[in-house]
């Protein structure tokens, strides 16, 4: 059986991707020896109509995974069989029973990673992969001023993890970074800079968790590297100008004035973190996908 992880076009390694690689066989220790063939299709955005050309023949298995990227996956082969999706909009718009909608895979974490048992330390930032890769030393020394933790998603989950485990709050564009902290105990705040932020996507991950998707938004950071230009991205900012005084940007946007907003947003943003209950409920339910 393969495990299907999706890959960037400049091959750079995606946290949320990488943890198929990482995840399943812990869980399924067989899974890759397994002769019954197949193609587990799990954590990732990546149900849609993309898909059957991205995936070999044979049976698929959709485990957790979520719709929100391309067009929608229309009618699907018959050898594929859902048991679980990320949330209740990847279900309506699958055109499936919501009874499928369970929560993503990535909250399986937490049968291989035990859970913070007190509080950490500090703030950690985590990019979008799009934006670590095109400004991943920008933000470095933004969190470096603000005496953040800065996480790559490029970096290897034992690394990401660690450092999720280990601070007290996460502010996330990554959104399985958001997942991992919810799934471990570590309280997150999601943040979103540009249009490439796919608000369907947390929408769709947050109401499974029953919790609301409140992102702060950060003005493009132009000067560095034009991955928020556009009229598009203006909007977003303009949007959601009045939650961060102008006066920490000014007309600079550089390292200092993103510490600045950092720091802000750390200390007066809600932190969001489900609730504990609700969330094992959910775990249980793809446990038992899992073993069917």
């Amino acid at each position: 059986m393969s495990i299907y992880a999706y890959e960037r076009r400049d091959r750079a390694v995606n946290f949320g991707d990488a943890l198929n690689g990482w995840l399943w066989p812990r869980l399924w220790p067989t899974v890759e020896a397994d002769t019954a063939g197949g193609t587990l299709v799990a954590i990732g955005t990546v149900v849609n109509s993309a898909l059957p050309q991205r995936l070999p023949p044979g049976p698929v298995w959709i485990l957790g995974a979520g719709a929100g990227y391309e067009r929608p996956l229309g009618s699907r082969p018959n050898h594929w069989r859902i048991y679980a999706l990320r949330g209740p909009l990847s279900a309506q718009r699958l055109g499936v029973s919501p009874e499928l909608a369970v929560t993503d895979a990535a909250v399986l974490l937490r049968r291989c990673l035990p859970g913070v048992t007190a509080m950490g330390e500090g703030v950690a930032v985590m990019p979008h992969i799009h934006h670590a890769v095109e400004a991943g030393e920008f933000w470095r020394r933004a969190c470096d001023l603000a005496g953040m933790t800065y996480l790559d998603p490029r970096d290897s989950v034992a690394a990401v993890t660690t450092a999720i485990r280990g601070s007290g709050l996460l502010l996330a564009e990554a959104m399985h970074g958001a997942i991992a902290a919810d799934a471990l105990g570590t309280p997150w705040v999601p943040l979103i800079t540009s249009p490439r932020m796919l608000r369907f996507k947390w929408r769709d991950w947050c109401a499974s968790v029953q919790v609301p998707y409140r992102p702060w938004s950060l003005p493009p950071l132009t000067t560095y590297r034009p991955y928020g230009r556009g009229v598009r991205s203006g909007f977003l900012a303009a949007q959601h100008w009045g939650q961060i005084p102008k006066p920490l940007w000014g007309a600079n946007r550089d390292e200092a004035a993103l510490a600045a907003a950092l720091h802000y947003i750390a200390e007066r943003a809600e932190p969001m973190l489900s609730d504990r209950n609700h969330l094992e409920t959910l775990t249980q339910r793809l446990e038992q996908c899992l073993e069917t």
